[in-house]
């Protein structure tokens, strides 16, 4: 009876060792699993072009924001030349005024364009955008400058051509950026 009972443990462990001795020599390795599949570059390019490219709200947001900058370049290049050669201070001050409104405009529009980016277009366009933020602040920046410069009395004119002419090369900068990133969002210049 005693031999009984010992073969029968031995029978009941023998599972048992051999698992221990499994895991000692390692798991068994899984089979490879098989190649990825090809890409063709082209595809990748393709596919990665239709998932950056502006929907037809975005283009219409873009439009607007390139809109609205463009106004305010040209009442800013209007200002400079009306600031150069006028002394009629009413007449400045509601050039200016205009401006400013312009301004904040075009920056509202920039915001509201930039809401409507997913964010894999915020990625990829990463350098565009970031250009484009910049020339933003910098145009915020003159905005600014420009209202501090309407609550001075008396107006100073020259000061405001100079300061217009400056507004008018960031907001430039500002178009330019605009451009580089219409094209690589692929929307229509119309």
């Amino acid at each position: 009876m005693h031999r009984r009972a010992v073969f029968t443990l031995l029978f009941l462990l023998c599972p048992l060792a051999t698992s221990l001795g499994q895991q000692r020599r390692g798991a068994p390795t899984p089979p490879p699993a098989p190649p990825a599949a090809q890409v063709d570059p082209d595809v990748q390019k393709f596919e990665h072009a239709a998932e950056v490219q502006a929907t037809e709200y975005q283009a219409y947001k873009f439009r607007t924001m390139l809109d609205s900058t463009k106004l305010a370049r040209q009442q800013a290049s209007d200002l400079a030349r009306q600031a150069a050669s006028s002394d009629d201070s009413i007449e400045l001050m509601h050039s200016a005024t205009t401006l400013e409104d312009s301004v904040d405009q075009a920056l509202t529009d920039y915001r509201s364009f930039r809401r409507s980016l997913s964010l894999q277009q915020e990625a990829d366009e990463k350098p565009q955008m970031k250009k484009l933020t910049k020339a933003a602040h910098s145009v915020s920046k003159d905005g600014d400058a420009m209202s501090q410069r309407l609550d001075q009395i008396p107006l100073d004119e020259r000061k405001l051509a100079s300061l217009a002419e400056h507004l008018e090369k960031q907001l430039s900068a500002f178009l330019a950026a605009q451009e580089r990133l219409r094209k690589d969002l692929g929307i229509d210049s119309q």
